[in-house]
């Protein structure tokens, strides 16, 4: 019988962070807020990696076609089985497996009536045996009573100093955080204009894209609050608020490249402005996060970037989608894996116009791929089918463990459908 699961993070913005994976069940991980495991890093892809349960085969983990790929104990991951002690890398989070949801090592047996259990008072007891009986019953009672109390305290001190690191959700700080971030990149063909503007947990956005005449308001929305709190602890960490308020300034006459923050948090302040010049790395690492959180909250992401950086990204995806597909042999979710990469090449390239020079090959190798994978499930299916009719349980199992070998994602229908027909045929097969 699995048990929940549980990791840690050693390393990352999310350092000290426990989690915990209920017994059969499944979380995914990104820096999307939506995810089961939030990590506030910007080098973890959006939906990046999901860890869960795979019927009688324990803890697995599955890469969900990130960016930066996902590594266990410094070795690439396309979907394997994870144990206790192994360390999963997430961009520059690394979450170790406390347990794993295996059983535990049997208990010991119960004692057998009339067994002494020492709590450590066999001294105390062996005292008050031989003591004098005339002694009040007031002193007696009074006395097991503090012994009882501190039996307690040791044991909550205990507890409390073993209980697992818990990120406080009530900042106090949010109540008197402002932000205003600003980015424009210009040239002599374009001027692309984005601005962020933050006030406690709401938060509001808006881009100006002059060439493509593209100009999106998004008025305040309220953010949840765990999430602004993890982001007010990230900008605390990276160090900004201690810079001098000073501009980095440099002429240049065919860019107008800006990167204005303005930080409020209660009486502190600081403005830092950047005009086509090296950046501080200070500001760098408050930029990545605010960019990654825009995106994540206001899920444009395709239309806050300029046509030059969304053809890159697209491309990006489309090579890694190529690169699954021709390793199709190799692992049965990599053909499912290339088809959600290239589905994401195509978003990202929804609002350019024109579109680039592989864009019909990107849907081509795509529309082969889902047809492909379409047709292996439709034969996975039809032969777990038959087994079932035929009452072969062995043969119905080992189909359905390849279903979910091939759609490595608990949360797709044709996975939740298998999982369900598996479970039942390995009961079937127990008895």
């Amino acid at each position: 019988m699995s048990r929940e699961a549980r990791l840690i993070a050693e390393t990352g913005p999310c350092k000290g962070r426990e989690f915990v994976i209920p017994a059969n069940g499944s979380a995914r991980v990104g820096r999307s807020s939506s995810n089961d495991i939030a990590l506030t890093d910007p080098s973890v892809s959006r939906f990046h990696c999901r860890i869960f349960f795979k019927a009688g085969k324990g803890l697995w983990l599955a890469d969900l076609s990130s960016s930066n790929q996902t590594l266990v104990n410094g070795k690439t991951a396309q979907e394997m089985t994870i144990v206790a002690l192994d360390r999963i890398a997430i961009g520059d989070s690394t979450l170790k497996v406390i347990s794993d949801g295996s059983d535990p090592a049997p208990a010991a047996p119960p004692a057998s009536p009339g067994s002494e259990v020492d709590l450590g008072l066999a001294a105390t007891n062996a005292k008050l045996k031989n003591a004098n009986h005339n002694i009040p019953l007031i002193l007696l009672l009074t006395a097991l009573a503090v012994m009882s109390v501190l039996v307690v305290w040791v044991f909550f001190v205990r507890k409390q100093q073993t209980a697992p690191t818990v990120i406080r959700t009530n900042d106090p700080g949010l109540d008197e955080f402002e932000l205003r971030y600003e980015k424009v990149d210009g040239n002599v063909s374009n001027i692309f204009q984005c601005v962020l503007i933050i006030r406690g947990t709401q938060a509001s956005i808006e881009f100006h894209d002059i060439a493509d005449r593209k100009h999106i308001r998004k008025p305040m929305i309220d953010i949840d609050r765990r999430v602004m709190s993890e982001l007010l602890s990230s900008i605390k960490r990276s160090g900004v608020m201690t810079l001098p308020k000073t501009d980095y300034v440099e002429a240049s006459p065919d860019t107008y490249n800006l990167r204005d923050l303005s930080v409020l948090l209660g009486t502190n302040s600081v403005r830092v402005k950047v005009l086509n010049a090296s950046e501080p790395p200070e500001l760098e690492s408050v930029r990545k996060i605010l960019d990654a959180f825009g995106e994540n909250e206001f899920n444009i992401r395709s239309l806050t970037y300029p046509r030059e950086e969304l053809i890159r990204l697209a491309n990006e995806k489309r090579q890694l989608g190529i690169k699954l597909y021709e390793g199709r042999e190799h692992s049965r979710g990599n053909l499912f894996n290339a088809g959600r990469s290239l589905s994401e090449a195509i978003v990202f390239l929804e609002t350019v116009d024109p579109k680039p020079d592989f864009y019909q090959n990107l849907v081509a190798t795509h529309d082969v791929c889902e047809r492909e994978l379409r047709g292996l499930l439709k034969d996975l299916w039809l032969q777990a089918d038959l087994a079932t009719k035929v009452k072969d349980w062995q043969e119905a199992a080992n189909v359905l463990s390849k279903l979910c070998d091939t759609v490595p994602d608990p949360s797709d229908e044709d996975y939740k459908k298998a999982e369900q027909q598996l479970t039942d045929a390995q009961r079937r097969l127990k008895r």
